[in-house]
């Protein structure tokens, strides 16, 4: 059950993170944080590497987040579906206020919320956040533990789109055993595994050949990278069971642990990593048409029963514009 509750204390602190290097992302931010400020129900909180983009009017009007210490009631991610990503994650090892995911990137698949939207958004959720108009879409992520031989837990580790035990950097095949639920389930012999959310099944996992799942399903899909056997596919499994990954003994070298595409460290002999469903999902605002969206968004960017044309004369594909048909 999402609670929709307003924030406790008596202004609603909004941090903005941005994609500096997408100019239209900082212009936007700008115009919302003066849009927002008219309301003295609201306090921004910007990241220190942000300032230096920022118009001067704003400057003595925001606050500087800190991680440790900033306490934020809502995020608003300007950009693509990495900076919602990297949204996230600076909120590991604590609950991820709720997320506006602005679509301001090139796929999209998360942010669905459009510029011009989000100031009514923001001022409705503050005013009614029981509004009929209002979708609040819950996401559901990993929760990652890596013991080491030595006794050693680290975590817990949160990855909203998946977690990657792979070769890294080093050649040559790697040897994985899998348990589901401390059942021995296979020894996969790949360049990697995946263990994606349906979050993260339109991305590396898709890309490994693993089906595309609506985000509102509770599951974990486990995809082997490049595998030895053609007959090991990828599998959907229930969110409640608890994954194992360890590295067989056979196995010529250690492995790399990736959460959401970043390096968090390697997999060693006698160590093994635990995968289940966070307890927490990430709570994603909008308004309600954002399964809409998602749809459309695959069938936009993976042109989703299109079939491409082929000129008969000479062969050459026609322009972008005139290659797809209904």
């Amino acid at each position: 059950m999402i609670e929709l509750d307003t924030p406790t204390s008596e202004k609603c602190r909004v941090l903005f993170i941005l994609k500096l290097d997408s100019q239209d992302a900082i212009d936007a931010a700008i115009v919302l944080a003066l849009e927002l400020l008219t309301n003295r129900k609201l306090e921004i909180y910007l990241e220190s590497r942000t300032l230096n983009y920022l118009d001067s009017r704003l400057l003595s009007k925001v606050n500087i987040f800190n991680c440790e210490t900033s306490k934020i009631d809502l995020i608003i991610s300007l950009g693509g579906d990495g900076t919602t990503l990297r949204s996230v994650k600076l909120f590991q090892g604590k609950t991820v206020p709720k997320v506006i995911a602005v679509a301001l990137g090139s796929l999209c698949y998360l942010n669905r919320t459009y510029v011009d939207e989000v100031s009514n958004l923001v001022f409705e959720y503050i005013e009614n956040p029981n509004n009929a108009s209002l979708k609040y879409e819950k996401r559901y992520a990993l929760e990652i533990f890596v013991y080491n031989k030595d006794g050693i837990v680290e975590g817990p580790f949160r990855a909203l789109n998946e977690c990657v035990i792979d070769r890294g950097a080093c050649s040559g095949l790697r040897k994985l055993d899998v348990f589901i639920d401390d059942t021995y389930y296979i020894t996969v012999v790949a360049d990697g595994i995946i263990i994606a959310t349906p979050t993260g099944s339109t991305a590396y996992s898709m890309a490994a050949g693993a089906s595309v799942v609506d985000p509102a399903v509770r599951c974990s899909i486990i995809t082997p990278i490049c595998p030895h056997s053609l007959s090991l596919r990828p599998i959907v499994i229930q969110a409640s069971s608890l994954i194992k990954v360890r590295l067989n003994e056979d196995s010529r070298t250690d492995a790399t642990i990736r959460v959401d595409g970043e390096t968090l460290k390697k997999l060693d002999y006698d160590s093994h990593v635990t995968i289940s469903e966070d307890k927490n999902p990430i709570v994603f605002l909008g308004f309600d048409r954002m399964q809409d969206l998602w749809l459309m968004s695959l069938k936009d960017n993976l042109f989703w029963g299109k079939t491409p044309v082929i000129e008969s004369q000479n062969f050459s594909y026609k322009s972008r514009e005139s290659f797809y048909i209904n």
